[in-house]
């Protein structure tokens, strides 16, 4: 033997590659709290994915029916304005003598309104008296006269929206003075 040198006595009947159950277990043990923990952070991260997203997607579906609520409205709205642009073409038939033409217009302010949906009881009765009413020239000013009571009944329910300020359509532009 050389000197310095330790002999190390051989394992008999050990392999050097086996290891105590013991620690077969406990690294079986470590494994699975790690995958369990893998498994419950993915589960917190699909989680939190899901979450945020769908809170966003019920809050544009909250503005999308406010918005068709209001778009709804808006067109009852027009078709309201618009009974009313033929009611006051049916005035200006009149006053030209030309009954059949104000009795178009009469009759398109009265399906318009009608197809304008429930709407307040004072305009269904506005439209029930125009679709009563028959216009032919021996009438002569009374048919005027009733045309404008049913029209300011109309424009009492409905009154005209109030003009928007300058600064919300970019300023009124600037006219030429006059001399």
């Amino acid at each position: 033997m050389v000197s310095g040198e330790a002999r190390v006595a051989p394992m008999e009947g050990k392999d050097v590659n086996a290891r105590e159950p013991a620690q077969r277990g406990s690294r079986f043990k470590r494994a699975l709290v790690w995958l369990l923990v893998f498994a419950v952070a993915l589960v917190a991260a699909y989680g939190a994915g899901w979450w945020g997203p769908s809170r966003r997607v019920q809050d544009l579906e909250q503005k999308l029916a406010a918005e068709r609520a209001r778009a709804n409205d808006l067109g009852r709205r027009m078709v309201e304005l618009e009974a009313r642009r033929s009611l006051h073409a049916a005035i200006i038939e009149i006053t030209q003598n030309n009954f059949g033409l104000a009795q178009k217009e009469v009759t398109r302010a009265r399906d318009l309104l009608a197809s304008s949906g429930p709407g307040d009881a004072s305009l269904r009765a506005v439209s029930e008296a125009l679709g009563a009413l028959q216009l032919d020239p021996a009438q002569g000013e009374q048919a005027t006269k009733t045309l404008l009571e049913l029209s300011a009944a109309f424009d009492a329910q409905r009154p005209p929206m109030p003009a928007p300020p300058p600064e919300a359509t970019g300023g009124a532009p600037e006219l030429p003075a006059v001399e």
